[in-house]
């Protein structure tokens, strides 16, 4: 009996203890480079390496990205600007756009990729090292994937045992994408300069390729993370709507596919929409969005799959994150708002661009914020801080707002950090030719010291 009465004392003082969630720190909008380059920048993105956060981005005329070029600016670990101007890492002629960065220790420097049209008239993917004193050790670039009649677009990027790895999204067979991929050493050099096929369908053979109504087919914006010497890589899977699929890549020797996901857990996303991350027991973990209609209100709405094979030998059943994690859903929301992943060693983040119309009125103001919230990846999932929706602005109680000027504020990336910081970089569109990235640390649990 006391034995039971100790072990009832103990865990009605766990729960005490246990009280609310944390409510995350966050921190003022800061540019990277207060003395930014032009007057439209965009695609950002960011990593952690080197005591500092690199974050880059595309500077150029407007949201093509025509003629646009690569820059870089650094931060401290409590984000702060560490550079006055921005590092131009490569304004070669002709467009350089949608840059991604990683960290690798081994190489001691993060690596810049972009794809670019510099030999043109296709599409490549070039890279460039930089050291985290901010050196640019590639000057202009050098390539990782070059054709002359084909484009490879949309790349990505993590650290791998010996430097990095890089994929994207290439014309393998017009007009079917594939997705490759190639190792990058450590010293710059590249093992696969032709790059290695590791999600391609071949139209001769599978017929629903060949008669379906969209010009983009096949495997489509692929995007890679890594952790403890595992690396997962997520893309959307066509035909089949926009269903994201994953796999696991070796992390070490050739590049190749392991095998399908084990463990994961997913979002449905519009082409360009979503993130993805790994906790710390190397489950891979990927995020997006998709509109729905309520009644005459496009509702913005999360969804989450966990797959578990060994609930089912045949494949594995699906558990429903939660079908709506609803906040500003009253009001006019907007399609295209890419979302973004992070895990800060605890839980799991979703952060992303939200546009909406504040009311019913058709003559208010659009506008666009930057919320997240946070996932419990213990099973059985849970949504953590959405809790309910009020108001004509639909705000979310409980939810977590990261920007919401009046400025229109979309495409979040997020940089893990020390441990309980994450750096959220998104786009800020203030007016005709005044766009600019800004950044803002999140301490997730804060001990002590607010900005």
């Amino acid at each position: 009996m006391r034995t039971a009465t100790c072990v009832i004392l103990l865990l009605m003082a766990a729960i005490a203890c246990a009280g609310p969630l944390p409510a995350p720190v966050v921190g003022p909008a800061v540019p990277p480079a207060p003395a930014a380059g032009s007057g439209f920048q965009d695609r950002p993105d960011a990593a952690f390496g080197g005591g500092c956060y690199l974050v880059v981005w595309q500077d150029g005329a407007d949201g093509f990205g025509e003629d646009a070029n690569i820059m870089a600016a650094r931060l401290s670990p409590d984000g702060d600007p560490l550079d006055s101007t921005p590092i131009i890492v490569c304004a070669a002629p002709r467009p350089q756009r949608c840059p991604r960065v990683a960290w690798s220790g081994e190489a001691n420097a993060f690596l810049v990729i972009w794809e670019d049209q510099q030999s043109g008239p296709a599409f490549d993917i070039y890279a460039s090292r930089i050291a985290p004193d901010g050196k640019v050790l590639d000057t202009g670039g050098f390539p990782i994937a070059r054709s002359k009649d084909r484009s490879q677009i949309q790349p990505d990027v993590t650290a791998r045992s010996g430097g990095f790895v890089v994929v994207w999204m290439e014309y393998w067979t017009y007009p079917v994408w594939g997705i490759f991929g190639a190792r990058v050493a450590a010293d710059g050099g590249v093992p696969d300069p032709k790059g290695v096929a590791l999600r391609k369908k071949d139209p001769g053979k599978d017929p629903e390729d060949r008669v379906m109504p969209r010009d983009q087919r096949g495997y489509l914006f692929p995007r890679v993370a890594s952790r403890n010497g595992r690396i997962w890589m997520s893309c959307i899977d066509q035909p089949g709507g926009n269903g994201l699929s994953c796999v696991e890549l070796t992390a070490e020797g050739p590049l190749a596919v392991t095998g399908p996901a084990t463990q994961a857990i997913f979002g449905f996303s519009g082409p360009r929409g979503y993130g993805l991350t790994i906790d710390s027991d190397g489950r891979p973990f990927g995020t997006g969005t998709t509109n729905h209609e309520r009644g005459m209100v496009h509702e913005r709405v999360h969804h989450g799959i966990f797959y578990e094979p060994r609930e089912r030998p045949g494949g594995g059943t699906s558990l429903a994150l939660r079908n709506n994690m609803p906040w500003h859903s009253r009001g006019r929301t907007f399609p295209g708002f890419a979302s973004a992943a992070a895990f800060d060693g605890k839980y799991f983040w979703v952060v992303y661009g939200f546009g909406y119309q504040p009311g019913w009125s058709p003559t208010r103001k659009t506008t666009s914020d930057i919320v997240a919230f946070r996932v419990d990846p213990a099973r059985p999932l849970k949504a953590l801080d959405v809790r309910e929706t009020v108001g004509d602005d639909g705000t979310g109680v409980g939810s977590i707002t990261i920007a919401d000027s009046p400025d229109w504020e979309s495409r979040p990336e997020v940089a893990e950090g020390p441990a309980g910081r994450l750096l959220v970089v998104y786009h800020s569109d203030r007016g005709p030719d005044d766009c600019r990235i800004e950044a803002r640390l999140i301490e997730t649990r804060p001990a002590g010291r607010t900005r």
